[in-house]
């Protein structure tokens, strides 16, 4: 298989990270899209926009993790540092008490964001246009390991839970359609860090799709 690539955004993000043992990919994901709307690219902090949309959803905890709505509000109206003023925690806090901003979370950036329809042709144009697209999507068991960097329909793929990718890309194989997506389990998973999803495996699974910033 050689997939024609159409659009790829990886060179304007840094290398993919690791959110570790936290349910925090919603909070990697937005801050790479919003990274990218700032431009040019500077490591904001996940730790920083977890912990206010945390702090805004009703008995929020630390490993509960959060919704993509909620954590998009917290981006608008709270925003987030730099990577450098809050660094990512890889031990989660153990309750709101524990957890307060250091002194250096400051300045933050505020990003406004939009919802789009929950298709493929969105997240497609989106990505086309130069804007990688937030997604939430119900994993299946076949999106833990790509094989060769793919991620295909096939059996042995029941379902999962949800997450949270920065969509970054697509492309073609023959009339079969690919989404470039980056994911926040560190660069051993897929191509450093990324994969090629089969728009048939990826349709059926899509959850939320958002972008930050604004549509060039």
């Amino acid at each position: 298989m050689v997939i024609a690539v159409l659009q790829d955004l990886r060179a304007s993000l840094g290398p993919a990270r690791h959110q570790g043992i936290r349910p925090t990919c919603v909070a990697f994901a937005v801050s790479d899209a919003h990274a990218v709307a700032r431009g040019p690219y500077e490591l904001l902090s996940p730790e920083c926009l977890y912990y206010r949309a945390i702090t805004r959803t009703a008995g929020g905890h630390p490993g509960d993790g959060v919704a993509l709505p909620t954590l998009l509000e917290a981006l608008e109206f709270d925003g987030q540092c730099l990577e450098v003023g809050w660094p990512y925690l890889q031990q989660m806090p153990t309750d709101l008490a524990s957890w307060i901003p250091p002194a250096t979370a400051i300045p933050v950036y505020r990003q406004s964001s939009t919802p789009l329809p929950t298709a493929i042709d969105s997240v497609i144009a989106t990505v086309g246009s130069g804007v990688p697209m937030v997604m939430t999507i119900l994993l299946g068991e076949r999106f833990y390991t790509p094989a060769n960097g793919l991620i295909e329909p096939g059996p042995d793929d029941a379902d999962t839970d949800y997450h949270a990718v920065l969509a970054v890309g697509h492309g073609r194989d023959g009339p079969r359609r690919f989404v470039l997506i980056r994911n926040s389990w560190g660069d051993d998973w897929g191509l450093d860090g990324h994969a090629w999803v089969d728009t048939a495996y990826l349709e059926p699974r899509l959850y939320e799709l958002a972008f930050v910033g604004n549509i060039p």
